[in-house]
């Protein structure tokens, strides 16, 4: 059964006698039956029948008399339009032509000037802070500490992963001058360590926070880790200030994200903040900051691995 917007939407074609007659009749009967159908039918009959009643007036005799002097002139301008339109079209052919000859000329220098000009030097390769490796020093006699060191089974704890110490004679500068040149020997995989080692430290602060309870009175129990987060702060825009590598700057990322979230747990309150340890909470977690860190030290780990392979072919 059809309903009312069925209807309606037959009106027009009836209206200019375009509907089927099955249709017609059908369409017909409802208006018998309904009377807010029947009602917009007889409106758009009568704007119909308004519409049909005008009639265009006829402009003159005047406007017959210029008639085809305009039409002349009309199809004159269209025809030298189009004449216009066909010279353009030839136009960008020669166009092209010195496009293509410009660019050529311009790679031909480019590669002028990367063969003649930024070659490499035959007395030595181009100088790279970034790929600095320190030379270890010639087999020399063993200093009393160094066999102190030795009788002991290996260096004091600690020690792993700190920069090599420049030679006799170089003054290391400080570690926000480190990349300047004459500033010491530093290697940038120190400052990659450097932040391992900060993302190692600022985990083990996120742990002790997630883990630590959440009952009434035991905001004070995170004492510790705002003491830490403090000390992490105040070295994180340093070390993201060192990893100035292309490479590192997903490990540059890590460490602004981590820097963030210890100055909120640094300016916790001692008693009366569980809320805001709860919003930190949710924030690590909605952020994926430790899936983050473990997907680091996965990347580390696997190219430590890498390294220790490519050692260990070379000694064979």
């Amino acid at each position: 059964m059809s309903t009312c917007r069925t209807y309606q939407e037959w009106m027009p074609e009836a209206l200019y006698d375009e509907l089927e007659q099955p249709r017609a009749e059908e369409l017909a009967r409802h208006l018998d039956e309904c009377a807010a159908c029947a009602a917009l039918c007889g409106e758009l009959r009568t704007t119909l029948e308004t519409m049909s009643a005008r009639r265009r007036p006829d402009p003159g005799q005047v406007f017959w008399d210029g008639y085809w002097r305009r039409l002349e002139e009309r199809v004159a301008r269209d025809t030298a339009a189009a004449d216009a339109s066909r010279f353009g079209r030839w136009r960008p052919a020669g166009s092209w032509g010195f496009r293509v000859a410009a660019a050529v000329a311009v790679l031909a220098g480019g590669v002028w000037i990367g063969r003649t000009i930024l070659a490499p030097q035959p007395n030595g390769a181009a100088h790279d802070p970034a790929s600095v490796v320190v030379a270890p020093p010639e087999q020399a006699e063993p200093q009393p500490q160094q066999l102190a060191l030795d009788s002991q089974g290996g260096p004091p704890a600690g020690s792993e992963g700190r920069p090599i110490d420049a030679p006799a004679g170089e003054v290391r500068g400080d570690t926000g001058d480190s990349h300047d040149a004459g500033a010491g020997v530093v290697t940038a995989a120190s400052y990659t360590s450097e932040a391992q080692r900060y993302i190692g430290r600022s985990q083990v602060v996120l742990f002790a926070l997630l883990n630590g309870g959440t009952d009434e009175g035991e905001g004070a129990g995170f004492g510790s880790e705002r003491a830490q987060a403090r000390v992490l702060v105040a070295e994180g825009q340093r070390i993201q200030d060192d990893l100035t590598r292309p490479e590192d700057r997903r490990l540059r990322d890590l460490v602004g994200q981590l820097e963030m979230i210890l100055r909120e747990i640094a300016n916790l309150e001692a008693d009366s903040d569980l809320a805001a340890v709860e919003m930190i909470r949710n924030r690590v977690d909605r952020e994926g900051v430790l899936l983050r860190i473990d997907l680091q030290q996965m990347r580390e780990a696997s190219g430590t691995d890498r390294k220790q392979g490519g050692q260990g072919k070379a000694f064979d």
